[in-house]
C-alpha cells in the first residue's frame, strides 16, 4: 500500500502516507477528537477520522472539527528501499 500514491498504512498509532511517489508524511494515527483511526485521502490533501470526520491537513492542523488539537508530524526520511520515521525534537 505504501508504495502507491496516496496509499497509507498505520504503524504503532502513526500514519505514514505516500504523497506524491517521492515525499512521504508521518502523523499521529490516531484522531485527536476520539480515539479512531485516520484515513488519507490524497487528492483532497488531508486525513480523515472514520468516526466523527474530522479533517486535518498534511501538516496535521485542524482543517475541520470538532478536534481543536493539531496531530503531531514526524519526520520522514527514504533512503534506498528504507523510509525512516523520526520522533518530532
Amino acid at each position: 500500500q505504501l508504495l502507491n500514491i496516496g496509499g497509507y498504512v498505520i504503524v504503532s498509532n502513526v500514519i505514514v502516507a505516500n504523497k506524491d511517489g517521492v515525499n512521504y508524511l508521518a502523523l499521529t494515527g490516531i484522531c485527536t477528537s476520539h480515539v479512531c483511526n485516520l484515513s488519507y485521502a490524497v487528492s483532497q490533501h488531508e486525513f480523515t477520522c472514520g468516526c466523527n470526520l474530522c479533517r486535518f491537513s498534511e501538516t496535521g492542523s485542524v482543517d475541520m472539527g470538532p478536534a481543536t488539537t493539531p496531530l503531531t508530524s514526524y519526520l520522514t526520511l527514504k533512503t534506498g528501499n528504507m523510509l525512516h520515521v523520526y520522533e518530532p525534537q
